[in-house]
């Protein structure tokens, strides 16, 4: 009988997905060893702890997908608003014994770690807002905003104030997406994107120094204000159509491409595998999101498919910034490339995001069953 669901569950499993999201860690643990190799030391591995590091959180990564997908997403459900009060004060402890590094002060010191809490709050406001409006429909009024608002609005503040603010703005997009999928009115969606647009000129002039000109630097086009995202283009430009090779990029090598293995990761894989492997990575990208998005449409549950639309928002909204900033599209934020920047914070996070929708593929007859019988 045991062995029977079990061969339930590995049926239901969105293996596609699954090869997916390792596919892209895989590109991670390369571009990261490369990002962050010594010249000379190209053939020993097992010498760059960036790799070997990134390596132990993609392990630590599938173990919170796994326990995330087997748990039912009605019990996630229900230990929303535990997550989500948590992942509060954890980023409020920043501002009482964070770790400053840059400026900013946006880390937590753990035993032989440290972790970002502001990355935990994408999944946490996810829970939140998708357990919200599990069982309830959205308010016609535009009072009805006001909750799910606050939801987001008040880590969107406290994540600002360390400051952060590309981490910050990303929770908008998540927020506005899956208000409109609870089936929120499309005119006091507006309304509350152009009050955010009209507040933005009272958030430029309340920035950081250093904020305030990577934003001039993108307007004006100035190659000081703008040096980093300069240095990118470079990168990406001498790529040409294949690249120059992998651990061949001289920005790389030569140390003139900026937080290479983190922000800039994008840049480093351009440079060294040209315009063919930055296409080839982001089809993968798109597939991935595809492939998520179809993974719950025809779940009845409202629900998993609020959680699938959470995380595809996400994990969309962070290629698209994370990439246009380093093609100068876009100013510098600071956003990682899901799956693929160095750093634990954030595998942790993409991997829970990746249990959520796998769970809802998991659990979905189970799911529709308890929804049917409510109904009745």
């Amino acid at each position: 009988m045991t062995s029977d669901v079990g061969l339930v569950f590995l049926r239901r499993v969105n293996w596609p997905l699954v090869f997916l999201a390792g596919a892209l860690m895989a590109i991670g643990v390369g571009a990261v060893l490369s990002a962050s190799h010594v010249p000379g030391d190209a053939g020993d591995f097992l010498i760059n702890d960036f790799a070997q590091r990134q390596l132990f959180w993609i392990a630590g990564g599938l173990a919170v997908a796994l326990v995330v997908a087997l748990v039912p997403y009605a019990t996630w459900g229900r230990l929303s608003w535990v997550i989500y009060v948590a992942a509060i004060l954890l980023v409020a402890a920043v501002f009482l014994f964070g770790v400053s590094r840059g400026g900013a002060r946006r880390w937590l010191r753990l035993p032989y770690m440290l972790i970002q809490p502001s990355e935990f709050v994408k999944i946490a406001l996810i829970l939140a807002l998708a357990h919200f409006y599990r069982d309830r429909p959205h308010g016609r009024l535009l009072a009805a905003l006001a909750p799910p608002l606050f939801l987001a609005g008040l880590p969107m503040v406290l994540i600002a104030l360390q400051p952060d603010l590309g981490t910050a703005l990303v929770l908008l997009p998540v927020t506005l997406a899956m208000l409109f999928a609870a089936g929120a009115s499309k005119r006091h969606l507006a309304a509350t994107l152009l009050a955010c647009v009209a507040l933005s000129p009272l958030l430029y002039f309340n920035l950081k120094p250093y904020q305030r000109e990577r934003i001039t630097g993108f307007l004006d086009g100035s190659v000081e204000k703008a040096y980093q995202q300069y240095q990118s283009k470079v990168a990406i430009g001498s790529g040409g159509l294949l690249g120059k090779g992998y651990m061949q990029g001289t920005q790389n090598i030569l140390e003139y491409l900026p937080e290479r293995h983190t922000d800039f990761i994008f840049s480093t894989i351009a440079e060294e595998w040209g315009l063919v492997g930055g296409l080839i990575l982001l089809a993968l990208y798109f597939a991935f999101l595809a492939t998520a998005t179809l993974s719950v449409y025809f779940n009845r549950d409202r629900m998993a498919r609020l959680l699938a639309v959470g995380v595809v928002t996400l994990f969309a909204t962070q290629l698209t910034v994370n990439v246009g900033m380093t093609l100068g599209l876009m100013p510098i934020t600071g956003l990682t490339l899901p799956f693929i920047s160095y750093g634990g914070s954030s595998l942790l996070t993409s991997s829970a995001g990746l249990g959520l929708v796998l769970g809802a593929g998991l659990h979905r007859r189970s799911s529709v069953a308890a929804t049917e019988k409510d109904d009745a």
